[in-house]
């Protein structure tokens, strides 16, 4: 089983009759997801969600015997109730968290958030608890919607821990909502406004249209690493040049792309683009949430993977690799090829899922003897550590074999 690079634990009292709803849609929001019939003895890579580990306590002596098992990388979701924090039984196990919090939250440490009942609730919990209150808890919606929103809070956190500074308040995640005018204008607008309901999203997301005739490849490009790409596909989106223009730019540039499936007719006509290869999410109930929730899950993905080579080779600059959401376009590929004087790596999840086209492109890098390397993670992070790579911090960047 592989180590956990980020845990999440949520902790609510057995009584809790509101719990059930919100734990099974944080369960969702960080489950790893099976495609039926992809059977676990063909997997040859890891799925990068199986570095998350999730556990639900209802029973403090439970929480108590895994904390020491929990890492440095720690999520805690509280569904604090008067009766947990007035049961004699949690006070221990409160106590001993809130002491293994630091005072602020930072990257790679631990983090937590609470969903308070009540202001009285939240005011009798030990120590730094008392601050880690979900901002505005009383106004996250309807109480139906508010699972929803607990989980899309609960991704937000787990980004700032593996890979923003929270206190940064530049580094925001950029969601480019790309739509055809005709008919996507209406849904578009319904996820701009859900994003500006719910007040922490709302400080840390930048949803932007993306206008029509704008050129915006420079501005996606520097902002490729904390963006992601939400395609907006009805009917007019394969009709609309620059619609089909905003979508190949975001496949050059490796944006991680979500497809959001407005679709109308019953028949779908094929696409010059490639939509089946993106993850997609339906609406047909308006859950616009859904969408949301994907769109963290697809960034949260790439940061797992990130966060995972950074931990296992520190000694190689970042600055000399990428992860890729997807297999890069072949007119990145050449691209980026024709302008490298000094080594770098790409590096792809799972690449044994377009395994015929990642060994094309790496052949093609090997006969036009390029710096650019195309990689797998596991076969980078095999390459690296059979290396004396260099200490952190070093300046030179380790010599490792010619693709």
């Amino acid at each position: 089983m592989n180590q956990p690079l980020c845990h999440v634990v949520v902790l609510h009292h057995a009584a809790d009759s509101t719990a059930a709803p919100r734990v099974k849609a944080l369960q969702q929001a960080f489950e790893m997801t099976r495609l039926e019939g992809d059977a676990a003895t063909f997997a040859t890579e890891s799925d990068p969600w199986s570095f998350v580990s999730f556990a639900a306590y209802s029973d403090p002596a439970a929480f108590e015997k895994q904390m020491s098992c929990i890492g440095k990388r720690a999520l805690f979701i509280l569904l604090v109730t008067e009766k947990m924090a007035d049961d004699p039984a949690w006070k221990p196990s409160l106590d001993i968290l809130a002491s293994a919090l630091p005072k602020k939250a930072a990257l790679g440490t631990r983090n937590a958030l609470c969903f308070a009942s009540s202001e009285e609730a939240q005011n009798r919990l030990p120590g730094r608890l008392k601050e880690r209150q979900a901002p505005e808890s009383s106004v996250l919606g309807e109480r139906r919607l508010r699972p929803h929103t607990l989980a899309l809070l609960a991704l937000h956190r787990a980004r700032l821990l593996l890979g923003a500074a929270p206190n940064d308040d530049e580094n925001k995640l950029w969601l480019f909502i790309s739509h055809a005018k005709a008919d996507g204008l209406f849904l578009a607008h319904s996820l701009r406004s859900l994003i500006q309901e719910v007040p922490e999203l709302k400080k840390w997301y930048d949803a932007n249209d993306i206008q029509s005739g704008g050129d915006w490849s420079e501005e996606i490009e520097a902002a490729a690493s904390t963006s992601v790409f939400i395609a907006i596909r009805t009917e007019g989106y394969d009709q609309s040049p620059w619609c089909r223009r905003e979508f190949e730019t975001a496949l050059a540039h490796g944006v991680p792309i979500l497809v959001v499936d407005a679709l109308l007719r019953a028949t779908i006509t094929p696409s010059a683009l490639p939509f089946a290869a993106m993850p997609t999410v339906r609406i047909p109930d308006g859950n616009t949430h859904r969408v949301l929730l994907a769109a963290l899950r697809e960034h949260l993905r790439l940061l797992l993977v990130e966060t995972l080579v950074a931990d296992q080779v520190p000694g190689i600059p970042s600055s000399t690799w990428r992860v890729w959401p997807r297999l890069p376009t072949l007119s990145a590929i050449q691209r980026r090829s024709a302008a490298l004087k000094t080594r770098e790596f790409w590096l792809l999840p799972q690449a044994s899922q377009t395994m015929a086209e990642f060994n094309a492109a790496r052949d093609w890098l090997t006969t036009a003897q390029s710096q650019l390397s195309l990689e797998s993670v596991d076969g980078f992070l095999f390459l690296a550590s059979s290396l004396a790579v260099a200490p952190a911090g070093a300046a030179a960047v380790p010599a490792l074999p010619a693709p």
